[in-house]
């Protein structure tokens, strides 16, 4: 029995806030687990974890892990209970939807500390006044697919005062086959997410810090807010439970690169999971750099096909001026031929 999917229009692309929060809901509440990497922003190499967050008999046999665990809680929050903001005409204030967003980290152990294991928790609030929503239900290649993508101002860079660092996120969900043909009662635990998040400096044409890229899978359409770990008693065998396959492809790791001067591109990172970032800049008459163009691109696969989502950010001077989501099929990738 093929199931009914939220009511979006197809590649449709606009304002969250112009959407149906039921329908963005859909995709977004719940826990999620899996693995995240880092990746050096002047390499394209993958960072292993930290030294001081590995246990010193993992480091004295070369065992360090490239990656950690993740446990992510998200849970959408309506506008009667949003965050206020402040209008920039008739400086009164609204209140926006937001997504709340509790990431536990879990740190390498061994022997007896994989009974009971170490955790981090952050804590994260994204407005949907800064993001945008690409949603698309056709039958190529994939159907049930929801982008979130957000470029916001955070501040100065703390090496070249004056300079504005912008937060790039990217994130989508996909629902699995098993939720299109399934009549069954966990079908929003057919989902895989893929989130990837950096500063970029558009001055300075360069990514500024390491690049993050998280692989999850829903575990449950219902949010625990992060409580997972609280009080302890956390275990290495839990954990591995609700990752289950949402890991990283041991090649797709070693194969991270940096490419340089490839045609009118300067620089383009070659990253996981069919995840390429591509940055491009045109010189004025000084020694800045007037416009550039930000763009991540990723390659999704299915046995009807393949498709490249691309998000694509423009700065001037510094300043981004505009964004948008887009979605094109991959001819040439066709796999039903």
């Amino acid at each position: 029995m093929t199931r009914a999917l939220p009511a979006f229009s197809k590649r449709n692309i606009g304002k969250v806030a112009s959407i149906d929060f039921e329908s963005v809901q859909f995709f977004v509440d719940g826990d999620w687990a899996g693995h995240s990497v880092n990746l050096s922003e002047k390499t394209g190499r993958v960072a292993p974890v930290p030294d001081h967050l590995v246990p010193e008999s993992l480091l004295e046999w070369g065992q360090g892990p490239d990656t950690l665990e993740v446990l992510t809680s998200d849970e959408l929050v309506s506008c009667e209970k949003g965050i206020e903001l402040q209008k920039t005409n008739d400086k009164s204030f609204t209140r926006s939807p937001y997504l709340s967003r509790v990431e536990v980290e879990v740190m390498p152990e061994v022997g007896c500390g994989l009974d009971n294991l170490d955790t981090m928790k952050k804590i994260t609030n994204i407005t949907f006044g800064s993001l945008e929503v690409l949603h698309s239900f056709d039958t190529f290649p994939l159907d049930g697919l929801l982008v979130l993508s957000q470029t916001k101002e955070v501040g100065s860079s703390s090496q070249h005062r004056g300079e504005k660092l912008y937060n790039i996120n990217f994130e989508y969900v996909s629902l699995s086959e098993k939720f299109l043909t399934e009549n069954d009662d966990d079908t929003r635990s057919s989902c895989t997410r893929l989130r990837l998040n950096f500063l970029f400096n558009p001055l300075r044409n360069s990514i500024t810090n390491q690049i993050n890229l998280v692989k999850e899978r829903r575990v449950c359409d219902k949010t625990t807010r992060g409580t997972i770990a609280d009080g302890g008693g956390l275990d290495a065998r839990t954990v591995t439970q609700l990752i289950g396959n949402a890991k990283f492809d041991a090649k797709d790791l070693e194969d991270c690169c940096i490419v340089s001067n490839e045609g009118d591109c300067p620089i383009k990172f070659i990253l996981p999971e069919s995840f390429t970032i591509s940055v491009y800049g045109s010189k004025g008459d000084g020694n800045d750099t007037d416009c550039i163009q930000l763009i991540i691109a990723h390659e999704e696969y299915s046995s009807s096909g393949s498709r490249t989502l691309i998000y694509q950010v423009k700065f001037n001077q510094g300043q981004m001026i505009e964004h948008e989501l887009t979605t094109e099929p991959n001819l040439s990738h066709d796999l039903s031929v």
